[in-house]
């Protein structure tokens, strides 16, 4: 049986998120808090879209599926039913 290459979203993976949103065409900068204890917040923007999340994985993320699907990003009815079984 082959080995298949395992990827982790280990803080490892921030820098090649935050890479490759840039080669995409975003600008990406980081939002300090105001208030310790609360996260940072990450954006990434170009000429039509705002995009806003805690890390740099989930932005890219974010990025990924609206450059995907577009305005309908949101889940199709099946597969937010079957997310909802998992978390049973």
């Amino acid at each position: 049986m082959k080995r298949k290459l395992r990827i982790t979203d280990t803080g490892n993976l921030d820098a090649a998120a935050y890479s490759f949103l840039i080669e995409k065409g975003y600008v990406v900068r980081k939002l300090d808090s105001l208030t310790p204890k609360i996260v940072d917040t990450w954006i990434a923007e170009d000429d039509t879209f705002q995009y806003f999340s805690d890390d740099l994985s989930s932005l890219l993320a974010l990025v990924t599926i609206s450059e995907k699907r577009g305005i309908s990003w949101e889940a199709k009815e099946e597969a937010a039913e079957e997310y909802m079984a998992l978390l049973i």
